[in-house]
């Protein structure tokens, strides 16, 4: 909901005193005493009323009303500010045959006529004539523009005091936090400041030793093409294992070989497994304890 759909609080008989009080000449810290408040620090009580949505609102309401009942608006305030602005001498006077000046109002209009506060032709003996003009419509144009309030500045409406508290400790928090993020952004600019003086003192280094410095960032993992085995066992007959790959995978280790079991027999002998032993020829072992002949048989 926006704060022009937000409903306006209903005014209490003092607050509503004070704006026709208001209304009656526009002195905020007048009306403020007239609707029954203390002196005391009337003009910024009356001050805080006027800043008060409510009052505000009322006040443009009375004003509007009186401006319709008197028929003025901006437009016609502005035509008559702009006869007084550019009226002159010669729509009040005339001259005759023998260059002596005459007050002639038929030259004039009904609103500059008007507006004539004084007009003073002096007719001396001297060949020389004054005329004195003074229009006193001016003041009160500006009266009653100030009574109805076109033209007036409205004040900005502000937050509440509970806002305005919760505003100022989030700003302040939001200008902590940039405060602490221009200090991080400070101290990694010192640091890769410092990074860049070191590599450039190490390639000076290299330089001055004769070698070159290392076109690969030391930070980068090399490719999986520079990961790769190679595609056939090299010979090493004669040659030395060349491991400056630093990838290379170490071949499986072959599982340790089993002990040959224990067998309980003739002579509690042990059979030794092999693989590629041809069985001997003639009786086994196992004929041999079935044919025997024990006591007792």
């Amino acid at each position: 909901m926006t704060d022009q759909d937000t409903p306006l609080s209903p005014l209490s008989p003092r607050h509503e005193r004070f704006v026709l009080e208001y209304l009656r000449d526009g002195n905020a810290t007048h009306a403020y005493i007239r609707a029954g408040y203390s002196r005391r620090g009337a003009q910024p009580s009356a001050s805080r009323l006027l800043r008060q949505p409510h009052i505000d609102a009322a006040i443009a309401a009375g004003q509007q009303r009186i401006a319709d009942a008197l028929e003025v608006s901006v437009e016609r305030l502005g035509r008559e500010y702009a006869k007084i602005t550019f009226a002159s001498v010669d729509d009040f006077v005339s001259v005759e045959d023998d260059g002596r000046l005459r007050v002639d109002l038929e030259k004039a209009s009904r609103a500059q006529r008007e507006g004539i506060l004084e007009l003073k032709l002096s007719n001396h003996s001297k060949p020389e004539q004054t005329v004195t003009l003074k229009l006193g419509k001016l003041q009160a144009l500006a009266a009653l523009t100030k009574h109805v309030g076109l033209f007036a500045k409205r004040p900005e409406p502000k937050p509440a005091p509970v806002d305005s508290a919760r505003y100022e400790k989030v700003i302040a928090k939001l200008g902590e936090e940039l405060w602490e993020t221009k200090e991080l952004l400070c101290d990694a600019a010192e640091e890769r400041d410092e990074a860049q003086a070191a590599l450039a003192t190490a390639h000076a280094a290299l330089a001055a030793a004769g070698l070159d410095p290392p076109t690969q960032d030391p930070d980068v993992p090399p490719s999986p093409g520079e990961c790769q085995g190679p595609s056939a066992a090299p010979d090493l007959r004669g040659e030395k294992e060349d491991n400056s790959n630093p990838c290379a995978i170490d071949p499986p280790q072959a599982a340790p070989e089993e002990p040959p079991p224990h067998v309980a027999g003739a002579g509690n002998g042990t059979i030794l497994r092999n693989a590629t032993r041809q069985p001997p020829s003639g009786p086994t072992w196992h004929d041999i304890i079935r044919n025997s002949r024990f006591p007792g048989q």
